[in-house]
């Protein structure tokens, strides 16, 4: 595993609080209908200066790990500190070092299954500790079969 040190980023968008055991349950999950809302709304025009050429979800405000409740924000990059529409929220990826996964995606299932690996690998004794600040999801639209999933470490 490679680590990269990567420049804190401002995103803006949609949140949610849940946890993974609530998205395991359809009937329960809230990242599903984040999406709906995020696309059927057309959040993305909502954002002052974002970049619409990537999409964040960001995973932060961890109440313990990967199992204990998380805020998901879906939305995009925007320069510096701006004022939000009513409904969304900001928040800044802070400045560190982070484990990139890659994957291609041909429907959303897969992007779990990325997930998956990454419980997987930090379930083993590893060198690197998650550090459950900030994780996201990085979707580049110029690729838009890839994902990234960048882990924060300490």
């Amino acid at each position: 595993m490679q680590v990269y040190e990567r420049a804190g980023v401002t995103i803006a968008g949609l949140a949610t609080r849940t946890t993974n055991q609530a998205e395991s349950d359809p009937n329960t999950g809230l990242i599903g209908p984040l999406y709906q809302r995020f696309f059927s709304e057309n959040i993305s025009q909502q954002i002052a200066n974002a970049d619409l050429t990537s999409r964040y979800a960001v995973y932060t405000h961890y109440a313990s790990d990967h199992q204990g409740e998380y805020d998901l924000i879906v939305g995009h990059a925007v320069s510096g500190e701006q004022p939000v529409a009513a409904g969304l929220t900001q928040i800044t990826i802070p400045a560190q070092r982070y484990l990139r996964w890659q994957a291609t995606i041909a429907q959303p299932s897969d992007v779990f299954g990325l997930w998956v690996q990454i419980w997987d690998y930090f379930s083993q004794p590893q060198t690197y500790q998650r550090s459950y600040t900030a994780d996201f999801e990085y979707y580049d639209f110029a690729q838009p079969e890839q994902v990234e999933i960048w882990i924060a470490i300490q």
